[in-house]
């Protein structure tokens, strides 16, 4: 009896205490494989967990061409690595599994294929998503036009012109 106590009592301390997941499997779910934008609007790239657990203990990385290069990191709760102010997820969903990037005031330079890769323990579950970026006629006419108002009157800090034509 002693030794079925001891045992019982070891195998608590290690359940407890070993280093080990029971990390319940998931799925990182997008809704559309591609998505189209268009310059100086917000979009979302919509990712979630199935089933939907919280995310808030995981490691969630956003990527697009190099892993170890991230457009965003959450991990330890909190985002530690952030390339670019204009990225963000929506952390207080993340207890909803929902793992979805923010990109706000889209560039053309945005485009392309991103990756949200999801870790849990030893569990990593990924999706991609495409972002086609384009250009509204309207906006690239205002853009030209205000390009030759620059090289006419040589209006060296004219916002309007920084801010329409970025990318």
């Amino acid at each position: 009896m002693i030794v079925h106590m001891r045992w019982s009592l070891f195998i608590l301390w290690f359940l407890h205490h070993g280093d080990f997941s029971w990390a319940e499997r998931f799925t990182v779910v997008g809704p559309s494989p591609s998505i189209v934008s268009y310059v100086g609007e917000d979009v979302i790239l919509l990712a979630s967990l199935s089933p939907a657990l919280d995310a808030e203990g995981f490691e969630v990385r956003w990527f697009t061409t190099n892993i170890f290069s991230p457009v965003l990191l959450y991990a330890d709760y909190r985002i530690i690595n952030l390339i670019d102010s204009r990225r963000a997820l929506f952390q207080e969903k993340l207890k909803s599994g929902n793992v979805s990037l923010i990109v706000q005031s889209v560039r053309v330079s945005d485009e392309g294929v991103y990756t949200c890769l999801v870790a849990s323990g030893p569990l990593e579950e990924d999706v991609k998503i495409t972002l086609n970026v384009e250009v509204l006629v309207q906006k690239l006419v205002i853009c030209l036009a205000l390009g030759l108002v620059e090289q006419l009157f040589g209006a060296e800090n004219n916002r309007e012109l920084q801010n329409c034509c970025k990318d």
